[in-house]
C-alpha cells in the first residue's frame, strides 16, 4: 500500500513538471530573407538547443523561466 501511495505522489509531481515547459518557435532567415537550414539554436549557458530544418524553422522546449539569451549560429 505504501508503494502505491509513493508511486502516486511521484507521478503527480512528475506530471506537473511536464506542463511547466515553454516552447520557443521561429524561423531563421538570411539577410536575403532566405531560410537557413541546419542553423544551431541554443540557450546561452545551457545545453538546451536544436537545429533549424530545411525551411529554416525550429522549435525548442525548455523548462527555464526568466530572461535568457537565445543564440543562433551557422557557418
Amino acid at each position: 500500500m505504501r508503494t502505491i501511495i509513493l508511486t502516486g505522489i511521484y507521478l503527480c509531481l512528475y506530471g506537473s513538471n511536464m506542463f511547466c515547459q515553454s516552447v520557443i518557435r521561429g524561423d531563421i532567415l538570411s539577410e536575403r530573407s532566405e531560410p537557413v537550414a541546419g542553423a544551431n539554436i541554443y540557450l546561452k549557458g545551457t545545453i538546451e538547443g536544436t537545429s533549424s530544418d530545411g525551411q529554416g524553422q525550429f522549435s525548442l522546449s525548455t523548462a527555464m523561466d526568466g530572461d535568457t539569451v537565445l543564440v543562433v549560429s551557422c557557418i
